[in-house]
């Protein structure tokens, strides 16, 4: 059975309450395992686990939250290293449009 994991980071809640219906949206197929978990509690071995990430977080100051840019920091050099390769979605909460931090996401999934 192939694992989704979704991160997420929330400060408000906003982002807790979208990435728990995508699991159980993602879960209500039968056919993923999914991890749901806050940013703060995940590393480059769970993404190692995985077989794709969904990336959930809210949009401050038309960036990535700092919780959503930390994790992606801290797996960024090791998932380079694996040369692992994993598709992606990414959930913004956006007050504004949300293309300045979809930009810097996929400015960073390109580089993993």
């Amino acid at each position: 059975m192939k694992t989704l994991l979704i991160a997420y980071h929330s400060q408000s809640g906003a982002s807790a309450a979208l990435a728990l219906a995508a699991a159980g949206g993602a879960t209500a197929s039968g056919e993923l395992g999914v991890r749901c978990d806050r940013c703060a509690d995940l590393g480059s071995a769970d993404l190692a686990r995985s077989d794709a990430l969904l990336l959930v977080c809210a949009e401050n100051n038309g960036r990535l939250n700092g919780g959503a840019k930390d994790f992606l920091d801290r797996i960024f050099y090791p998932m380079i290293g694996r040369n692992l390769v994993l598709p992606y979605g990414l959930l913004i909460s956006a007050g504004s449009d949300g293309q300045g931090a979809v930009a810097e996401a996929q400015r960073v999934f390109k580089g993993i």
